[in-house]
């Protein structure tokens, strides 16, 4: 990472490349992002690692420096992160096509790699992501309008916060209230999401509201459901499972 921002590519080596560590090999395809940094060969052998992580972040910087057929090619991959890191590196030929992935996380990728580019080609894939039945495509929308000048940003906002009410929704409109915090004409939504029955919505607009120095009513005492399983017993311990993009957590919940 300090050679890559410090820009001695002369510390890449191949030494580097062979670490038994995928972390450290994982930096080091990283760290070949920029086309200045040279060292086509290490990056062409990275491409080949055996851990997919290194073989993720190869692919991004192969096509951060120019190759999009790698990643054109990359979104025919049977396996989803191969195809996420594909949407991830950017450019609208990619997007546009793994926007239309079968795989949730590789569109919702495609959709955040949006946020840099200008355009109506991408412009008519984030309007339309706002609008996607599925919270984490939404989501996406959302935080690629960060950059996005050319879009009516506010208007969008208030749009999706008004489709997007139900308690599944809180992380959207979490998201939605960060988005508002960029831009010093949302006050008004700000003010809106504070009424919000999320407090950590509430949290995140009231912050912004303070920072902008304007008058903040009083934070309300916050109202919390009682759980749906506070009563329930067991006759063993539970397992909770966790589907993450990196695979599943099982968690044994032992008695105290």
């Amino acid at each position: 990472g300090a050679a890559e921002r410090l820009k001695l590519w002369d510390l890449l080596t191949e030494d580097i490349a062979a670490d038994p560590s995928f972390h450290v090999r994982a930096a080091l395809a990283r760290a070949l992002t920029s086309k200045e940094a040279g060292h086509d060969d290490l990056l062409e052998k990275l491409a080949g690692d055996p851990s997919i992580t290194v073989r993720c972040e190869a692919l991004i910087s192969r096509i951060r420096r120019g190759d999009a057929a790698a990643g054109m090619k990359a979104l025919d991959d049977p396996h989803w992160r191969i195809r996420k890191a594909a949407a991830a590196g950017g450019g609208i030929e990619i997007a546009s096509k793994a926007a239309r992935d079968q795989d949730r996380r590789v569109r919702a990728a495609a959709i955040e790699s949006l946020s840099p580019l200008s355009g109506e080609p991408s412009a008519s894939l984030i309007r339309a992501a706002l609008e996607d039945p599925d919270i984490g495509i939404r989501t996406a929308a959302v935080g690629a309008l960060a950059e996005r000048q050319d879009l009516p940003r506010l208007e969008l906002l208030k749009a999706c916060l008004a489709r997007s009410g139900r308690r599944e929704e809180v992380e959207l409109r979490e998201e939605i209230a960060e988005q508002a915090a960029k831009l010093p004409e949302a006050t008004t939504l700000l003010h809106e999401l504070l009424k919000d029955p999320a407090p950590s919505v509430r949290s995140k607009a009231r912050r912004e509201l303070v920072r902008r120095g304007g008058k903040v009513p009083a934070p309300e005492t916050p109202s919390i459901d009682p759980s749906p399983f506070l009563d329930r017993t067991f006759r063993r311990a539970p397992v909770v499972i966790l589907e993450t993009e990196k695979g599943t957590i099982e968690i044994e919940c032992l008695p105290s």
